[in-house]
């Protein structure tokens, strides 16, 4: 009997759990029915509640959006203290109107650019920052023989900040440091600004931004937010990142500036080179024989030039002097008495184009040998600081050997120099330009040289001095 009684007690306790769950159960029920007798009452008051959120949603983002675009613009940095981005003198020698007239190319150039590359934005105004060593940049400029430029150069910052006040030619100080600082903060800041709808990037002369630019690309939406502007060079590993590139190559300079430096034809291998104290002519006074060859003019000796100014004959083991006379040596030939690296002039022929005049090689030696060093240090030497007084990375790592070649050699590195073309070709005016303008082959096409730049007419040969009042000094 207690067994059972213990049974039913047990059924008992079940019963009441089942029943205390159903009372909980259906007060639940009742609660969550009373909760939606209330939401279901009165249907046309939430979803009016409901439009107005929305419709005051939308008329805010659009006046947001209003906002943002009335205060978009296009960003663009230049580092103007590059060769790469330095105006062309027939600007800088104007000074202040120079200055304008350059900052409204530019603009010009820039609108031309959107309009065709990206139409939705092409009316947003452009906020124009250049940066440079404004007393630095001038002695630049003078030292390639530009002393009008140079002198002009303060007037022309002038006039280019009077555009308008949203362009800025901002001269930082001395320090190459000041450029890169300023760049790389403004840079960081405008490609995470919507209101900042593109930026053109004007500083791809120098490797040292990649590794940032390649960051910020990471970013989504990044990379159609930014266009590269090239000068008359590009750094190779801008290529790499595959961004669109444009370049105005009537506004800027077309050549590295390096300073006009006489050019020591013949002296010991052994000597680095140093500068002579007076110019030196790169071809002495002579005259033809019915040979072809050059000789001795009249009063000189074989071996001695006893004109002022004029080389020795060169010397076998330094040159190589067995090649037979081409067309670019009958230039030499006809215009003898040319002082070639008289500061600050070139020459041209009777049809205005850049004529080259003729670059003697060096002998087989001298290349072999700068070969040898290039292998052995797996690097060849950097043309910035044997041409230009220094190179322009400055406290920067060169990828390039900074070690000043013999004078023997620096002729192989010039003639080698003179082997690539210039992007400017028969028009370039740039006086300290080593790049070849026109080809020294007698054919019509050698592959070498795009053919505009062969059998350039070799006539009516003068003297100029680019920017300058008096243009034509003739032969």
């Amino acid at each position: 009997m207690d067994q059972l009684k213990r049974q039913f007690e047990e059924f008992e306790a079940q019963d009441a759990a089942r029943s205390n769950c159903l009372h909980d159960l259906m007060k639940m029920c009742l609660e969550v029915m009373g909760e939606l007798s209330d939401a279901t009452r009165d249907p046309g008051s939430s979803s009016i509640d409901t439009r107005e959120l929305n419709h005051k949603a939308t008329e805010d983002l659009e006046k947001l959006q209003r906002d943002v675009h009335a205060g978009s613009s296009i960003l663009v940095l230049i580092d103007a203290d590059a060769d790469e981005y330095i105006f062309d003198s027939k600007y800088l020698v104007k000074g202040t109107v120079g200055g304008l007239e350059a900052a409204s190319a530019l603009q010009t150039h820039l609108r031309h650019y959107f309009e065709k590359e990206h139409a939705e934005i092409a009316g947003l105004p452009f906020v124009i920052k250049l940066y440079a060593n404004l007393q630095g940049l001038k002695h630049t400029i003078a030292r390639v023989g530009l002393t009008e430029a140079s002198a002009n150069l303060e007037d022309f910052a002038r006039g280019f900040n009077q555009t308008n006040a949203l362009v800025d030619f901002i001269d930082v100080g001395h320090g190459r440091e000041q450029v890169d600082f300023r760049i790389r903060g403004l840079l960081d800041h405008h490609m995470a600004n919507p209101t900042t709808k593109h930026i053109v990037f004007g500083a791809c002369h120098d490797n040292g931004y990649v590794r940032m630019l390649n960051a910020l690309l990471h970013e989504e939406g990044m990379r159609e937010k930014l266009t590269l502007l090239a000068g008359f060079r590009i750094g190779e590993k801008y290529r790499m990142l595959e961004l669109p590139t444009t370049e105005f190559p009537s506004l800027f300079w077309s050549g590295h500036l390096i300073p006009l430096k006489p050019l020591v034809l013949y002296s010991s291998l052994d000597k680095p080179y140093k500068e002579p104290n007076k110019p030196l002519r790169l071809f002495a006074d002579v005259k033809s024989t019915p040979s072809g060859r050059p000789t001795a003019s009249e009063g000189e000796t074989s071996g001695t030039s006893k004109s002022e100014g004029a080389i020795d004959r060169p010397h076998e083991a330094l040159v190589d002097s067995t090649e037979s006379m081409s067309g670019s040596e009958a230039i030499a030939d006809q215009a003898g008495i040319l002082d070639v690296f008289e500061p600050g002039c070139i020459v041209v022929n009777g049809f205005g184009q850049r004529i080259d005049m003729h670059l003697p090689k060096a002998c087989p030696a001298t290349y072999a040998r700068l070969e040898r060093r290039n292998s052995s240090h797996h690097r060849r030497r950097c043309n910035d600081y044997i041409f230009n007084n220094g190179c322009w990375k400055g406290p920067n790592p060169c990828e390039y050997l900074h070690e000043m070649p013999t004078d023997t050699e620096i002729i192989a590195i010039r003639h080698k120099i003179r082997l690539r073309p210039c992007r400017a070709g028969l028009r370039c005016r740039d006086p300290a330009c080593l790049y070849g303008h026109n080809c020294q082959c007698d054919r019509a096409n050698c592959g070498r040289f795009p053919i505009r730049l062969h059998q350039v007419a070799k006539t009516n040969m003068r003297k100029i001095r680019p920017n300058s009042e008096t243009d034509l000094l003739l032969l």
